[in-house]
């Protein structure tokens, strides 16, 4: 991928610019998909380096929402800016713990949704998420939630499994691989379910690793399809008492 930041696309193109337009200006320089160029601008926007340097969103009150740099001058298009009033962040911060909630933690929700819930226009819940996001720990969710999701409910077993202290060395093995290998969205996830839905969590047991009924039954509400099963959890892995088997175990990431 091309190390090229949101700001230097910024300050190439040398105005102010639309968030759609951002979003395939940074897409076509990286070479990725807008989704993931929007990820970009949301972390360069909270990020540390921007503070000095800031990435300035500006929201006009027809809500539409540009993007600029201070050298760039004042935003350009209507005079007016759109007042974002604390009555409307309190309402984005409620819709967006209620879905997270709803979600049971298996995924974050999105700008749309939390529009909906909020009752709000989805341009200015863009601009208080973004805003907002280093207080809340929201992020645009990845392209593949189901995979991210799988993940945390997966990597909750483990993580309920270690604190029982069960003696098992091959379990012992797959849990500290798993909590390894999991990214901080994923742990972060996987502790909030173990904390708030722990009835939700998969059981460990010697040959997979069990997703409770009722947390099959939220992934197809969730997601609308079939919860994924063995072969193919992240974890759920098989755990024979071959030693070609623990061998096999003992290569495999999750």
């Amino acid at each position: 991928m091309d190390k090229t930041s949101p700001r230097e696309v910024l300050l190439k193109h040398g105005r102010w610019v639309s968030a759609t337009e951002f979003a395939k200006l940074v897409a076509e320089k990286k070479n990725v998909s807008e989704r993931q160029a929007k990820t970009l601008i949301s972390k360069a926007l909270i990020s540390k380096a921007n503070l000095d340097h800031a990435i300035m969103r500006h929201v006009f009150s027809d809500r539409t929402v540009i993007y600029g740099l201070a050298e760039f001058g004042p935003p350009t298009g209507e005079a007016t800016h759109r007042s974002i009033g604390e009555p409307d962040v309190e309402r984005v911060r409620k819709a967006l713990e209620e879905l997270r909630f709803e979600f049971c933690f298996f995924k974050e929700p999105t700008v749309k949704e939390v529009a909906r819930r909020a009752g709000l226009p989805p341009e200015l819940v863009e601009s208080v998420l973004y805003e907002h996001a280093p207080e809340t720990g929201w992020g645009e969710p990845p392209e593949n939630p189901r995979k991210e999701a799988e993940n945390a409910i997966n990597l909750a077993g483990w993580l309920c499994w270690k604190q029982k202290g069960v003696k098992d060395s091959i379990a012992e093995g797959l849990a500290a691989e798993a909590i390894n290998n999991a990214s901080p969205d994923v742990r972060k996830k996987a502790e909030l379910i173990v904390k708030s839905f722990p009835d939700l969590v998969p059981v460990v047991g010697r040959r997979i690793l069990e997703w409770p009924l009722e947390t099959q039954r939220r992934w197809r509400q969730l997601f609308g399809s079939t919860p994924p099963g063995p072969p193919n959890w992240g974890v759920g892995a098989i755990m024979g008492d071959s030693d070609e088997t623990l061998n096999s175990l003992s290569r495999r990431r999750f």
